[in-house]
């Protein structure tokens, strides 16, 4: 599961979400798109955000192919 599907699950609008973590919508955006890796602390706070574990955010169950 990933972030964007979690956030869905929990009907939060990516505004929502950035909102409660405290940080940008355009943030929450670009790491759900794959085109900015959060930092620990990011992660910290959108996982307490979401109430899910950071495990649970980084766990890919569907690991793109290699390049």
């Amino acid at each position: 599961m990933n972030l964007a599907e979690i956030r869905r699950k929990k009907k939060m609008s990516q505004f929502d979400l950035a909102e409660k973590a405290g940080v940008s919508q355009a943030c929450v955006s670009q790491v759900e798109r794959g085109l900015k890796d959060p930092t620990l602390g990011t992660l910290r706070k959108i996982s307490a955000a979401l109430g899910v574990s950071i495990k649970t955010l980084i766990d890919d169950n569907n690991p793109k192919p290699a390049a």
